[in-house]
């Protein structure tokens, strides 16, 4: 017996310390939205055995990785993974901010300076500009000029911010093609635009989506789609307004087979590219978005995201064998994670937040004490703008016009926090909500007041009865799993910060931590 246990000793020393000698060549980062830790516990049972399942029992999975900020999004979350640090750091915490000098929106993705490849004039001119931090990809190919870095997803606010400074590429919905920009290269590559042209898109377009099980395994009981054959006792919703089949591809991001196009497209990139070919470290970002997309539309807790995940869950088996045939399982790094989670639905249009008429509201009030103006210039992912030039114009202080706003906006249904620009750049927030919303304030970009909503609420948007984008627990707890490479299996139960993945796969790799990371690596990996 005691021979046996220092066997088993020996054997699990061997497996920590194989994580530090294999040197990978090729990284496959795949990024998830709008899928949480929990949920994917939740419907395990019904999975496959060479997705998810597969990648856990030959890796390290940790069941309580979270987020510390609460500007929850695809955008932060996929920034937060390549750069190693959280939104106050790397910038990203929007779609689009308010320029505090002009009043004028920016928007993330727009660069006039670039020309988008595979569209139409004026289309996909977006660039990695406000991309302030450079990510891990970027600091591979800065180290090692024949690396490759390669990024594919759907949504281009996704991609371009996996993608940083090397190859990105997105799916434009309005002409049903992959798209890049001159920012990343001079010239779509011809394997792409063959693929284009092929009609392959046009198919996934077409797609009927079935449910992929019999009824009686499903856990939910609402549903939506008139293409589901489901007993009478099962609640039928509304057909959500962006699931209504259009004329371009728009209706499809809302489908499971956004992730199978996805991985197609990153089936070509890895042969093409010729990634993991040599002894050069390659690495290959995909950005899963439609789990998001289904259930901000449809709801988490309906057959159609439930469906979706299981899709999802049988695509990415497919992928993961076709990838290991290709290279050999310890030749290939493997992470998967989310960039958020996803609350349940609210349907209740009483427990919503409506950015637009707070924005009127605010602006009345600060109008009815400082005199007629356009006080606010916008509401921005629970972040209201301020007109900085006429509060200053008027010879106000800055400081005490948020103190106010901050004051009434606290008086509002569904706000549960509140904290001002001035607060956060002037103190320290070591603990609970404070800490969460420092973590997301970027000074340059971020709005003069920052909501926390009360948990269950979602701002209005329209078409969308679920979002990610807060501090608590079903939109940061995510899953993390570490798998291929000589990375020991195991699960780790420890807490830990999704800070810590970027130092730890650059490690792993050989090229140390991203330049703003400052999060240790993650337990369990090296010795």
């Amino acid at each position: 017996m005691r021979k046996l246990l220092v066997a088993v000793v020996a054997l699990c020393a061997l497996q920590m310390a194989v994580a530090q000698d294999i040197k990978p060549r090729l990284v496959v980062n795949v990024v998830l939205s709008g899928v949480g830790a929990d949920e994917l516990a939740k419907y395990a049972p019904n999975m496959t055995e060479g997705g998810f399942a597969a990648l856990t029992s030959c890796g390290t999975s940790y069941t309580e990785a979270r987020y510390d900020y609460l500007q929850t999004s695809q955008i932060a979350g996929a920034a937060t993974i390549v750069t190693g640090t959280n939104p106050s750091m790397h910038g990203l915490i929007s779609r689009y901010w308010i320029d505090y000098t002009t009043s004028e929106r920016v928007d993330m993705l727009a660069d006039a300076e670039t020309r988008g490849l595979g569209c139409d004039a004026g289309q996909s001119c977006y660039s990695n500009r406000h991309v302030v931090l450079p990510t891990l990809g970027d600091q591979l190919r800065a180290q090692n000029a024949d690396s490759k870095v390669v990024t594919i997803a759907m949504d281009a606010h996704t991609a371009v911010a996996l993608g940083g400074q090397c190859d990105t590429y997105w799916f434009n919905p309005t002409l049903g093609v992959w798209n890049s920009s001159t920012a990343y290269m001079d010239d779509l590559p011809g394997w792409l635009e063959d693929y284009n042209s092929s009609g392959v898109n046009s198919g996934y377009k077409r797609a009927r989506w079935d449910l992929t099980l019999g009824v009686g395994k499903y856990s939910a009981r609402t549903y939506s789609s008139s293409l589901f054959r489901v007993p009478s006792d099962f609640e039928r919703l509304p057909l959500p307004a962006k699931a209504i089949v259009s004329r371009d591809y728009s209706s499809m991001i809302y489908t499971p087979f956004a992730a199978d196009m996805t991985f197609d497209v990153a089936k070509k990139a890895l042969m093409n590219y010729r990634l993991g070919a040599d002894d050069n470290v390659d690495v290959l970002n995909i950005g899963i978005d439609a789990l998001a997309n289904v259930g901000r539309v449809y709801g988490p807790e309906t057959l159609e995201w439930e469906d979706a995940l299981y899709r999802l869950d049988a695509s990415l088996g497919e992928f993961v064998r076709f990838v290991n045939a290709q290279y050999g399982r310890e030749s290939v790094l493997w992470v998967v994670t989310s960039s958020d989670g996803m609350g349940a639905s609210n349907r209740d249009d009483s427990h919503k937040f409506n950015p637009a008429q707070f924005k009127v509201i605010i602006n009345g009030f600060l109008s009815a004490q400082l005199g007629r103006n356009t006080w606010v210039v916008d509401c921005v992912d629970r972040q209201v703008y301020l007109n900085r030039v006429a509060i200053y114009g008027a010879g106000l202080s800055l400081a005490d016009v948020q103190n106010r706003v901050a004051a009434f906006a606290m008086q509002f249904r569904g706000v549960s926090h509140v904290l001002s620009a001035t607060a956060m750049q002037n103190g320290y927030f070591g603990e609970s909500y404070g800490r969460k919303m420092q973590n997301s304030f970027y000074p340059r970009r971020s709005g003069d007041l920052v909501l926390n909503l009360m948990p269950g609420w979602i701002e209005v948007v329209e078409g969308e009865i679920a979002q990610s984008g807060s501090m608590y627990d079903y939109d940061t707890h995510v899953p993390l799993i570490i798998s291929g490479a000589g990375v020991p299996t195991q699960t780790v139960t420890t807490e830990v910060d999704m800070c810590s993945l970027a130092p730890t796969i650059g490690r792993l790799i050989g090229v140390g931590r991203p330049m703003a990371s400052v999060a240790p690596v993650l337990d369990g990996i090296f010795k």
